[in-house]
């Protein structure tokens, strides 16, 4: 179950990617490498790329909002405190480490989009030369960065609420 929970993970990260990287390989390959690539006879290389660059996503993301993850483990006691409780529960619950890795996989997609989302904006930002002139490229790019931000503050809230749920299911669980 864990493992199809990861690739399934990563495969929609790296989904999302795609919205940035697809404009930028048309243009560099002049449209070659995305006919490759939605191509049928293909669908494994794609998905297998797509798998790929989910797990890049992933890391840049991680490194990216790495500020987020400290900030909040220490505000509920620090990293020793957050890695003893996720031990707890890992050896105490079947049921509550489902629900921990669960909440953990929510907090990578909201983190990982949130990112993919900013480079997609900053993708377009660049492409326009005259703002005047290029209306729906504005309001792509204020569609796309309010998602971004929609997705960092869900990912905040995630995270929060996934720290609390250590401490206080850690906390439950005796010594």
């Amino acid at each position: 179950m864990q493992t199809t929970s990861i690739l399934a993970e990563l495969l929609v990260i790296g989904c999302t990617a795609l919205l940035w990287v697809i404009p930028i390989l048309q243009k560099v390959t002049d449209g070659f490498c995305c006919d490759f690539l939605l191509s049928s006879k293909e669908i494994v290389i794609s998905l297998a790329l797509t798998y790929l660059l989910g797990i890049l996503m992933n890391y840049v993301s991680d490194r990216l909002f790495n500020y987020f993850e400290k900030k909040y483990a220490k505000e509920n006691g620090g990293n020793e405190i957050i890695k003893k409780f996720r031990s707890k529960i890992l050896l105490s619950s079947s049921s509550a480490t489902t629900y921990m890795n669960t909440r953990r996989s929510i907090v990578r997609i909201m983190r990982a989009s949130s990112c993919n989302f900013l480079i997609y904006a900053v993708i377009i930002a660049l492409s326009v030369t005259n703002p005047f002139k290029q209306l729906p490229k504005m309001i792509s790019f204020t569609v796309v960065l309010g998602t971004c931000i929609l997705f960092l503050l869900g990912y905040i809230h995630t995270l929060i609420g996934y720290y609390k749920f250590l401490i206080l299911t850690g906390e439950m669980i005796n010594d």
